[in-house]
């Protein structure tokens, strides 16, 4: 998350215009923001350097950091290995024959 994605996101939490400007001044990044919250006084920092009054708006960034940290790999990493190589083959499970007297599956069943 860029300088300008953190601003907006902390735009959207309803932080002030004070809060904002302390993110433009500083350049803080997504980046900067997740190692603050590892750090032991990262309500601290919140509340005095970033100016953040409300503790539940301190609360719901600190989760929302903690559950978009990094795994330690780029997202154009994360990508590629989502992504098959041209000859590599999927496996496709067989449909099984209906029994007598009976209709195939349907899709949603199978």
């Amino acid at each position: 998350m860029d300088k300008v994605e953190l601003t907006d996101y902390m735009e959207r939490q309803g932080c002030s215009q004070e809060t904002l400007a302390t993110i433009t001044n500083e350049d803080i990044t997504g980046r900067t923001l997740q190692t603050i919250m590892t750090n032991d006084m990262w309500d601290n920092i919140l509340s005095e350097e970033l100016k953040i009054s409300n503790r539940i708006t301190r609360f719901k960034i600190k989760s929302e950091m903690q559950t978009t940290a990094p795994t330690g790999q780029t997202e154009q990493e994360e990508n590629q290995k989502n992504i098959r190589s041209a000859n590599e083959k999927m496996s496709i499970p067989k449909l099984e024959k209906p029994q007598l007297g009976h209709t195939h599956i349907t899709t949603v069943q199978w």
